[in-house]
């Protein structure tokens, strides 16, 4: 809330202190401000890409083109500009090149950035189908009504009878949706293995923020909240070939304790 604050009050002073008379005026001075700081990214992305590249070639060249086409300039640059005293004479000038470029990274590269990204591959579109959604949809909120009816009738809200009659029409209700899932997800085993992948991913995130609890209160150090976060990181990044174990003992600790 803070961050988006201090962009806002910003983002008020270059409004009171540029105005379109000065966006006309220094209209291009602002445009090569705009090509000399791509160019200058360029410079920095690229070259510095090379080198890396040099020692990790398997480093993919669209990341490069990514960290190029994102860098995105705001707040930062227009608080520095803005410090600038008045007696600057080309203070007015450099407000509008800086207001240029910052108008230049969030109207066409801020609003471009997905296009790219799809473009060159690195997003995934959803290919969840509507009727396996409309499936779940359907048991969780009978699952849910289920859960209201067994609540009523725990505060003797509801008489035993119209308890046992609804609650046998949502458990017949649940099993032909659960059926129906099963059968959609033996059709597809992409759709299968997705969902499977989810559900791995769900869980090693609740370890991790089982751990952090444990950190906060004091029953885990921080040496070892540091590893067991890296080990559920790395089963994260690839939970298809991640175990759900949070912690695997070594051969020779397991042989030690069983002869205990």
């Amino acid at each position: 809330y803070l961050a988006f604050l201090a962009n806002s009050v910003v983002f008020i002073l270059i409004g009171l202190n540029v105005d379109s008379t000065s966006l006309q005026r220094f209209f291009m001075p602002a445009l090569f401000a705009v090509f000399a700081v791509l160019a200058s990214r360029a410079i920095n992305v690229y070259g510095l890409g090379a080198i890396l590249r040099f020692f990790k070639p398997d480093l993919p060249r669209s990341y490069l083109h990514v960290l190029y086409w994102g860098g995105l300039r705001g707040a930062l640059s227009l608080a520095l500009v803005l410090s600038l005293p008045f007696a600057v004479q080309e203070r007015t000038e450099l407000l509008a090149m800086t207001f240029g470029v910052v108008l230049f990274t969030l109207l066409i590269q801020a609003t471009t950035i997905p296009t790219l990204l799809r473009q060159l591959g690195m997003t995934q579109a959803d290919t969840t189908p509507i009727e396996y959604e409309r499936l779940q949809g359907k048991l969780l909120a009978s699952r849910a009504s289920r859960r209201h009816l067994d609540r009523l009738y725990s505060e003797g809200a509801l008489i035993p009878y119209a308890w046992e009659t609804v609650k046998k029409e949502l458990d017949a209700n649940e099993k032909m949706l659960s059926q129906a899932t099963y059968t959609m997800l033996s059709e597809r085993p992409d759709l299968h293995d997705k969902i499977v992948s989810l559900a791995r991913v769900d869980t090693l995130r609740a370890q991790r923020a089982a751990l952090s609890n444990l950190a906060h209160e004091g029953l885990l150090s921080g040496d070892a909240l540091a590893q067991l976060t890296a080990e559920l990181d790395e089963a994260i990044q690839s939970p298809d070939a991640g175990s759900l174990a949070l912690y695997m003992e070594e051969e020779d600790t397991v042989d030690e304790a069983s002869t205990i």
